[in-house]
C-alpha cells in the first residue's frame, strides 16, 4: 500500500512538472510550454523589486527539493526583480520562512500552506501581503476540500489578497479566490474561480481582484465617539438604540453604506465614550467592543501609536487642534461698558477740564459781547461755517478756537483708539504653558485625559484639577464662573461649537500655540479585511475636499461673521489707553522729524517740548489768519436782542 501511495504521488507530481515546464527532472514533458512561475513573475516586476518565494511539500518531500532546485535556477537570473527562496524548515522550532508583501507558494496541500503561513495569536497573520498559491493536491487529497480550506483560513486571519492556482491538466491552472458578502451569505467564505491560465498566459491580467466593491446589503456595526461637530445621534422613544444621526461622521459613514451596499448599525453605549489601549495590549472602554466582536468599526478616536500596534488603524480623515483655553475675569458688567474704555483717568480729567473751559468761555462771551455770541457761533466756527465776528480782542477769539479744536481733537484721538482697540489682536502676553505654571492658573482637566500627555507638559500636580465629566463643554460652563484663573486643554473644533452657541467671545482667550495636532481615524480589528474599502472611500473624499466642506458647513464657520472675526482678530478685553503724547498734525510733522534726526536734538529739553511749540504756533498762526479774513470779507455785526 506504501509503494503504491508512493507511484500515485509520483504520477502527481509528473504532471505538476509538466505545468511548471521542469526539465531538470527528467520526466518525458510533452510539449513545451511558458510556466505559470514565470507568468506570475512578469507580473510582479510590474510592481515591486522583492518577491519571496517558498516552497512546502507535506505529502512528498523528495520534491521539495527537486522544485526548490528548480526555482533556484529559473527565477534567480531576473534582471529586474529579487527572490528570496525558501524551505519549510525540518525543525518546527526553527523559524525561516521569510514572508513579504508579494509571495509566491509551492505547496501541495492545506497542510503545507499551514505550515509557511506564521500566524500571531490565531487572529492575523504577520504579513497582510498578496499570497499567489500554486498547488497540485496529493492523492488521495479532496481538491475541493483543499482550496476551501485555505480561503477560509486566509478569512480568519483576515488575508485578503490570496489566491490559490490548482493544475488540472497539460499546463492548465484554474485559480480560486473567495468572498464573503452575498446577498444570502453575508460572512461566510464562497469559493469562486476568478482566473484561468492556459497556454502560458493568465485570462484575466488582474490576478488580485478586489474583493469589497458590494456588501450585499450584509450589516457592518459601527460606534462613533460622540461630539457635537463630528457626530450627534437622537435616540428611540424607549432610549435603547439610535434613531438618527448627523455630523461629519455621520455622513461620512452614510455614504461608506451607500457606496459600499452595506446595512449600517449604530451601536449605543450609555456608558463613557471613551477607550484606552496600554502597552501589554489590555483594551479598556470602547475598544473593548472590538475584541468582544460587538462592533466592527469604532470612528472619532485620535490616533496613538500604542492603539496602532493592536488594532487596525484607518486613514485620517480629519486633524483636531489640541489647544489651551483660558478664561478672561476682567468681563464687563453690562453691555455698552467697552464704550469707555479707551478712556483713562488721565484723559476723563483733561476732558472735565475742556468741558469746564469751554462753558467758562462761553459765559464770559455772553458778558462781555452782550450776549451776541451764542453756542451755534461756537458750532459753526467748528464746521467753518460760522459768522464773522466783530471781536478786536484777539485773545478770547483764539481762545473760542482752542475750545472747539481741543474738542474736535479728543475725540478724533478718542475714536483712532477705540477702532484700534476692538480691531487689533490681543494684547494678551501669556503665550505658551509655562507661563500659565508660573502665573499659577488652574488647569482643569478631565478625569479620563490622557495621563502621558499631562506628563509631557510638565504641568504640577498642585494645579491640576480633574473633574468628572464626559465632555469639554462641562468645563467651559465651570470655566465661566470659577472665581481664578483657569485654563484647559480641549479641541479646537469643539471650543468654537460652544463660542458660537453661547455667543460668550470675550470671555474666552486662546494661546497661540497649538498643543498637540491629533489625527482622527477609525480602529478596526487588528488587520482587519474591513480597512482597505473603508482606506479607498476616505481617501476618495480627502482628496474631493468633501470632509473639508461638511466640516465647515456644519460649523457654521463660513456662514458666521462674528465666529470668523473671533478667529481671526481676537477681541482684547483690555484696550491700550487713550494718551495725547503723541497726537500730531500732518502740517508740522515733517518739521518735527527733522528736529528728531538732529544730532543735537537728542536729550535737549528743547527737543523735548518742541512738539507741543510746533502745535501751538500751527494754531495761532492759522486761527489769527482765519478770524482776519472773516472780518474783512464780511459786514455783518452782532447786534443785541
Amino acid at each position: 500500500m506504501q509503494l503504491s501511495a508512493g507511484i500515485i504521488i509520483i504520477f502527481s507530481w509528473i504532471s505538476f512538472a509538466q505545468a511548471l515546464n521542469i526539465s531538470q527532472w527528467n520526466f518525458k514533458i510533452l510539449r513545451p510550454q511558458k510556466s505559470i512561475d514565470a507568468a506570475v513573475s512578469k507580473y510582479y516586476e510590474t510592481k515591486t523589486f522583492m518577491m519571496s518565494v517558498g516552497v512546502y511539500m507535506e505529502y512528498s518531500k523528495y520534491y521539495q527539493n527537486v522544485v526548490s532546485d528548480y526555482l533556484t535556477d529559473a527565477l534567480t537570473h531576473s534582471k529586474f526583480m529579487k527572490y528570496e527562496i525558501f524551505m519549510k524548515s525540518k525543525n518546527s522550532h526553527e523559524r525561516v520562512t521569510k514572508v513579504s508583501y508579494h509571495n509566491l507558494w509551492y505547496v501541495d496541500s492545506y497542510k503545507g500552506f499551514r505550515s509557511l503561513l506564521v500566524a500571531v495569536k490565531n487572529d492575523y497573520n504577520e504579513n497582510m501581503g498578496e499570497y499567489f498559491i500554486v498547488m497540485d493536491v496529493a492523492k488521495p487529497l479532496k481538491r475541493d476540500q483543499e482550496v476551501k480550506s485555505i480561503l477560509e483560513t486566509s478569512f480568519q486571519l483576515n488575508i485578503v489578497d490570496v489566491v490559490v492556482a490548482v493544475y488540472v491538466r497539460n499546463g492548465t491552472f484554474k485559480l480560486y479566490s473567495f468572498d464573503v458578502f452575498h446577498p444570502h451569505h453575508c460572512r461566510q467564505v464562497v469559493v469562486e474561480q476568478v482566473n484561468l491560465f492556459r497556454n502560458g498566459q493568465f485570462q484575466n491580467k488582474e490576478l488580485f481582484p478586489y474583493k469589497f466593491r458590494n456588501f450585499h446589503n450584509c450589516p457592518v456595526t459601527m460606534y462613533i465617539r460622540n461630539s457635537s461637530l463630528f457626530y450627534r445621534f437622537n435616540l428611540t422613544k424607549d432610549g435603547t438604540e439610535i434613531d438618527h444621526i448627523e455630523g461629519v461622521e455621520a455622513n461620512m459613514i452614510q455614504i461608506m453604506a451607500k457606496k459600499l451596499n452595506f446595512k449600517l448599525r449604530m451601536y449605543y453605549n450609555a456608558g463613557d465614550s471613551g477607550g484606552r489601549v496600554y502597552e501589554n495590549g489590555t483594551s479598556v472602554g470602547t475598544f473593548r467592543f472590538l475584541n468582544e466582536n460587538k462592533v466592527d468599526v469604532l470612528l472619532g478616536y485620535y490616533h496613538y501609536p500604542v492603539r496602532s500596534r493592536f488594532f487596525a488603524e484607518s486613514t485620517t480623515y480629519a486633524f483636531m487642534p489640541l489647544v489651551m483655553v483660558i478664561s478672561e475675569h476682567n468681563r464687563h458688567e453690562f453691555v455698552g461698558v467697552w464704550l469707555i474704555k479707551p478712556f483713562g483717568p488721565i484723559t476723563w480729567l483733561v476732558l472735565g477740564l475742556q468741558s469746564l473751559l469751554v462753558v467758562v468761555i462761553v459765559q464770559l462771551a455772553h458778558y462781555y459781547l452782550s450776549r451776541s455770541v451764542t453756542w451755534i457761533d461756537i458750532v459753526g466756527l467748528a464746521l467753518g461755517n460760522s459768522r464773522p465776528l466783530r471781536i478786536k480782542s484777539y485773545v478770547i477769539k483764539f481762545s473760542f478756537f482752542v475750545c472747539i479744536f481741543g474738542t474736535m481733537l479728543l475725540c478724533a484721538t478718542f475714536q483712532g483708539r477705540l477702532y484700534n482697540a476692538f480691531n487689533s489682536g490681543s494684547v494678551f502676553k501669556i503665550n505658551d504653558i509655562e507661563q500659565l505654571i508660573k502665573a499659577n492658573y488652574t488647569f482643569l482637566l478631565r478625569s479620563n485625559f490622557d495621563s502621558d500627555l499631562i506628563q509631557s507638559l510638565h504641568i504640577p500636580l498642585k494645579q491640576i484639577q480633574l473633574l468628572d465629566v464626559v465632555e469639554d463643554y462641562f468645563i467651559y460652563d465651570i470655566m465661566r464662573s470659577y472665581p481664578t484663573n483657569v485654563a484647559t486643554l480641549t479641541n479646537y473644533w469643539d471650543f468654537q461649537m460652544y463660542v458660537e452657541s453661547k455667543k460668550c467671545y470675550s470671555e474666552f482667550d486662546i494661546l497661540s500655540t497649538i498643543v498637540v495636532l491629533n489625527q482622527i481615524c477609525a480602529y478596526m480589528k487588528d488587520h482587519s479585511y474591513l480597512i482597505q474599502p473603508i482606506n479607498r472611500l476616505i481617501h476618495s473624499l480627502n482628496v474631493a475636499g468633501i470632509l473639508y466642506k461638511w466640516m465647515h458647513d456644519l460649523s457654521n464657520f463660513d456662514k458666521n461673521n462674528n465666529i470668523e472675526l473671533y478667529m481671526k482678530h481676537k477681541m482684547s478685553t483690555k484696550p491700550v489707553p487713550l494718551t495725547l503724547t503723541k497726537l500730531r498734525v500732518p502740517s508740522y510733522t515733517d518739521c518735527f522729524e527733522k528736529w528728531e534726526r538732529h544730532p543735537d536734538a537728542e536729550g535737549s529739553p528743547f527737543g523735548k517740548n518742541l512738539e507741543a511749540f510746533l502745535l501751538s504756533a500751527w494754531i495761532s498762526k492759522h486761527v489769527l489768519h482765519r478770524l482776519k479774513l472773516a472780518e474783512t470779507s464780511f459786514h455783518w455785526i452782532c447786534r443785541r436782542p
